[in-house]
């Protein structure tokens, strides 16, 4: 792979048919995931140009984000797993309203490691850093487009009803990487622990629609035990880029 690919800043230099050659060589090593578009994002004070691939099975659509520092290029998915996402490898959920495009909520840790050992060995959770870096995607600011709250990019107690929302309504806001809905709709698990005494949780960021603006920052982070299911508790699939 490109060292260009490992080094955000190297990957914005780059200019088109340099990133394009790398991707052309990613798309035709890999057989569950097929390109199908390559865009420039913008958020905040950051824009990239990236690369956009589908799962052929569960059809999640995934951008390829370059690396940095410690962070290694990965797929990101590019919402929330939505309810038809989820049903193509079928799980156990406690989902509260029926609706194809809404983020798959009420599921627990070890409910979403069974569904992704369904979508195969190369997915999974990300862990804490991974999930802060895409959220940021460059940024510094509080929230990934800026230092104040935006209503239209945000699903968050003053704007959704309490409950969480399709994922196709912030499609025309997303972040630098091309994420959409990362922070707030559904607060996202990562596969990073949080110990306090002797109980062990599992991490999730970004907040959710039942939040307050404080709570869906690039920066807050929160807890739930790992057998626990709860409303508006989601997640976003990575898969490493080898």
């Amino acid at each position: 792979m490109s060292d260009i690919l490992h080094n955000r800043l190297a990957w914005n230099a780059a200019n088109d048919s340099e990133q394009d050659a790398v991707i052309e060589q990613i798309n035709n090593q890999i057989d569950d995931l097929e390109l199908i578009a390559t865009e420039e994002f913008a958020g905040g004070t950051e824009s990239h140009r990236i690369a956009v691939f589908e799962h052929k099975v569960t059809t999640i659509e995934f951008v390829l984000i370059p690396g940095e520092g410690e962070i290694s290029p990965l797929f990101v998915g590019r919402t929330p797993v939505t309810q038809k996402q989820w049903d193509k490898k079928k799980g156990a959920d406690k989902r509260r309203r029926v609706e194809e495009m809404l983020p798959m909520d009420y599921v627990s840790y070890k409910g979403v490691l069974s569904w992704l050992r369904k979508v195969g060995p190369d997915y999974r959770l990300p862990n804490e850093d991974e999930w802060e870096y895409f959220c940021r995607a460059g940024t510094t600011t509080k929230y990934p487009w800026g230092e104040e709250m935006d209503d239209k990019r945000c699903w968050y107690e003053m704007n959704s009803n309490a409950v969480p929302q399709p994922v196709t309504e912030h499609v025309q806001y997303p972040n630098a990487f091309g994420l959409i809905d990362i922070v707030g709709n559904v607060s996202e698990l990562c596969d990073s622990m949080w110990k306090t005494g002797d109980h062990l949780a599992r991490i999730h960021r970004g907040g959710n629609s039942n939040s307050c603006a404080n709570h869906c920052t690039s920066s807050c982070r929160t807890r739930i035990g790992i057998k626990v299911a709860c409303a508006d508790l989601g997640f976003r699939v990575v898969r490493d880029c080898r």
